[in-house]
């Protein structure tokens, strides 16, 4: 069985043991917009490098995934 314990008063604190601080005002409220908006559009560019394998269910690429971070 797992337990869960909340440390009521606890602050977070980061890997490197400093007190963790609230985000910047700005970073803050545009994570609130788009919360708000209740979508996120994300562009990704796949650029293919090799061709790995092919067969019966299809074709397989080593490829280099940008634009998604």
């Amino acid at each position: 069985m797992h337990n869960t314990t909340f440390l009521t008063g606890a602050r977070t604190v980061t890997f490197g043991g400093q007190e963790a601080q609230r985000c910047p005002q700005e970073l803050l409220q545009r994570y609130e917009e788009l919360i708000s908006e209740q979508r996120l559009t994300r562009t990704e560019h796949l650029r293919f490098q090799r061709l790995l394998g092919a067969g019966g269910q299809g074709t397989v690429f080593l490829t280099d995934r940008r634009g998604s971070d």
